[in-house]
C-alpha cells in the first residue's frame, strides 16, 4: 500500500546517505525528538523566537499542516545542533564530506529547478548557532505573530497569541476620522471597550493556512527572500567601503 511505498522509498534513500557517508551519524527526527529540543530551547533562552516558534509549530500539528511543522523544526535542529538536514525523499548522489570540513563552509542549501530563483530547504547544511539560521526563524516568528495580530485570537483557538495583541487605549481604534471624532469624547475605558469590539467584528483569520501561505512564509520562499535580502545588503556594504 502506499504507506509501504513510502517506507520503502525512505529506507532506500536513507541507505544512498550511509552509503556515501558511512562515518556520519543518521538521525530520524520524530515529534517526540523535537518536543523534548523545543523544550530545551525555550528553557535555556537558545534564541528570542522559541516561544513563538513552538507555538507555529503545535499549531501545524494540530491542523495536520506536517510540511509546515517540519519547515519549522529543521530549523530548530540545525540552531541547535548544526549538521546537514535533508528530506527524507532526497536520494545522495555523491559525498558531501568536503563541505563540513573544518573551516570551510558554514552554511549551504539546495536550489530548485523552478525556472526561477528559489533556494530549497530541503537540504540546509550549517553549523549550530549560525546567525543565517536565526534570521530566518525570526522571519518566520515575526510573520505568525503578525498575522494573528490582526484577528482575535481568543475565538480562533490561538490565545497563545494574545499576549501580543493587547489593546491599549485609542492605538487600537480604526483611524477613521468618525471613529476618532468619537474617541476624543470617551475615557480610556470606553475606548478600550469600544476597541474590543471593533476587533471582534472583524473577520476570523483561518487557523489554516494555505499551501502557499507555507511555501512562502515557512518554506522556500522565506529562504530564498531572506538570503538575498543578505546577498544585497552584503553588496551594499561593500559599495559603501
Amino acid at each position: 500500500d502506499e504507506d509501504q511505498d513510502q517506507s520503502s522509498q525512505g529506507n532506500e534513500t536513507i541507505h544512498s546517505w550511509r552509503v556515501h557517508h558511512p562515518e556520519w551519524e543518521i538521525k530520524i527526527w520524530r515529534d517526540e525528538d523535537i518536543l523534548i529540543l523545543q523544550q530545551q530551547q525555550q528553557h535555556n533562552n537558545a534564541s528570542s523566537c522559541s516561544a513563538k516558534l513552538n507555538s507555529l509549530y503545535q499549531h501545524a500539528i494540530d491542523q495536520k499542516q506536517y510540511g509546515m511543522a517540519s519547515d519549522i523544526a529543521r530549523l530548530q535542529i540545525l540552531y541547535a545542533h548544526g549538521g546537514l538536514y535533508v528530506d527524507i525523499d532526497y536520494l545522495c548522489v555523491r559525498s558531501v564530506e568536503d563541505l563540513h570540513k573544518e573551516d570551510n563552509i558554514d552554511f549551504y542549501c539546495g536550489a530548485s529547478n523552478t525556472g526561477c530563483i528559489e533556494f530549497n530547504n530541503g537540504l540546509i547544511g550549517s553549523i549550530p548557532s549560525h546567525f543565517f539560521v536565526k534570521r530566518v526563524m525570526e522571519r518566520i516568528a515575526d510573520w505568525f505573530e503578525e498575522y494573528f495580530a490582526e484577528g482575535d485570537e481568543s475565538d480562533s483557538g490561538n490565545s497563545f497569541m494574545a499576549e501580543n495583541t493587547l489593546f491599549e487605549n485609542s492605538k487600537e481604534i480604526e483611524k477613521t476620522p468618525a471613529m476618532s471624532l468619537l474617541s476624543s469624547f470617551l475615557d480610556s475605558d470606553s475606548v478600550q471597550h469600544l476597541s474590543i469590539l471593533q476587533k471582534k467584528n472583524k473577520p476570523e483569520k483561518p487557523i489554516r493556512f494555505t499551501p502557499m501561505e507555507v511555501i512562502e512564509h515557512t518554506g522556500p520562499g522565506v529562504l530564498t527572500r531572506e538570503l538575498l535580502n543578505l546577498f544585497r545588503e552584503d553588496g551594499d556594504s561593500k559599495d559603501d567601503a
